[in-house]
């Protein structure tokens, strides 16, 4: 197995991938890997508006305060039992707010975990209402940067797109194993359960929501 860690661009409901490197073990991937690609991406689109999604791999106030200081916005997904205290509260965990589904929370300017020295975020969540008597087993709880709850809420929701892609890959992957018994010496390729979302957007695009692009991790 091959442990990817790629970088995609969100194009008009696809991710088309533009960076990967593989990494020399198994397992998530850590800081210093996340920056080390996403540094290398975020110089090569700095024209460019940017918005990175991360799911629970990412969940990390260290890279969402690197993020920050890269002036990029950023939308990582945190585990539910992720401690936060508002100002001088007590801290609990944030599935403690008692969400069900259909509803929404935004909290802003809360210290996330027990870490100290990363100043304060915002923290958007969403459960997905109940359809046709189904509902997702949790809420999204995001870590962010942007002021408002649509806008983290919306922006996250483009990680679905990532996810049927690599489904997509591997249906064909399995396919073609079935059709070439060659296919079994070429060795498979693993996608990481990790992917983060560059929304791009030039100043012309940012006139056009439509044309707004999006890169994927």
């Amino acid at each position: 197995m091959i442990n990817l860690l790629m970088v995609s661009v969100v194009w008009q409901h696809r991710a088309i991938p533009v960076w990967c490197e593989a990494l020399c073990k198994k397992g998530s991937s850590n800081y210093d890997e996340q920056t080390a690609v996403l540094s290398k991406v975020i110089r090569h689109l700095s024209a460019y508006r940017l918005v990175i999604l991360g799911d629970r791999e990412f969940c990390s106030v260290k890279l969402g305060q690197w993020l920050g200081q890269q002036k990029v916005y950023f939308c990582l997904r945190l585990k539910r039992n992720t401690e936060v205290a508002l100002a001088q509260q007590f801290t609990q965990q944030l599935q403690q707010f008692g969400l069900v589904p259909g509803q929404k929370l935004f909290l802003n300017d809360v210290r996330v975990t027990q870490a100290k020295g990363f100043g304060t975020f915002n923290v958007a969540a969403k459960w997905k209402r109940r359809y046709q008597g189904f509902a997702p087993d949790e809420a999204w709880f995001i870590l962010t940067n942007f002021c408002d709850l649509n806008s983290a809420i919306v922006s996250y929701q483009k990680t679905l797109l990532y996810r049927r892609n690599v489904s997509g890959l591997q249906a064909r992957r399995l396919l073609s194993r079935r059709l070439s018994s060659h296919a079994r010496t070429v060795g498979g390729y693993r996608y990481c359960d990790c992917h983060c979302l560059y929304q791009c957007g030039t100043a012309r695009a940012k006139s056009q929501a439509k044309r707004t692009t999006a890169l994927y991790y």
